[in-house]
């Protein structure tokens, strides 16, 4: 890495793009977005496509859904993630791994009861792909076990042509 103060030889790489230090990041010209349901939300109304417009009925589902997503069902997993991968032994709460799995359980018996064939209606959104990527992740834990609809939709997304080949292992 090149020293900050020789701002003439920065390149994009060199710049904390994301305070958190992570991926993805996404820059378009001058937006620079984190997150990845973010990325995806905004990628989806810039082209106008797969998302539900913006102030309609369908567009609050799909955002419930979004944020229900992001904060019941992927922040488990990274609880579980961490404790279990990410972070130094030393660092680790192997108690917290039993909580976030029953976090994870409740709220996908909230998803599952909610859920038809796609996250809003008859279309297929954004929204799919977020919560079918994050189903995916679960079953590296045997999340998905009990949750017979959810089981079967994310069959449904994993054999839709623009999955990737490595979700479907």
């Amino acid at each position: 890495m090149k020293p900050w103060g020789d701002e003439a030889t920065l390149e994009w790489a060199d710049l904390p793009l994301n305070p958190m230090g992570r991926v993805p990041v996404l820059v378009h010209g001058d937006v620079v977005l984190t997150e990845s349901f973010a990325i995806c939300t905004w990628l989806a109304d810039r082209e106008r496509r797969l998302i539900p417009a913006p102030g309609s009925p369908e567009r609050g589902v799909h955002d419930r859904w979004m944020f229900f997503c992001a904060t019941e069902l992927d922040a488990p997993l990274w609880r579980i993630r961490r404790n279990k991968l990410l972070l130094p032994e030393e660092q680790r709460v192997e108690e917290d791994i039993p909580r976030a799995m029953a976090d994870f359980r409740e709220a996908a018996g909230i998803l599952q009861a909610g859920l038809g064939e796609f996250v809003v209606g008859g279309a297929f959104t954004v929204a799919d792909i977020v919560i079918a990527h994050t189903l995916f992740w679960s079953t590296w834990n045997d999340l998905l076990e009990g949750f017979p609809r959810l089981q079967e939709y994310l069959e449904r997304q994993l054999r839709r042509p623009g999955c990737p080949e490595v979700m479907r292992r």
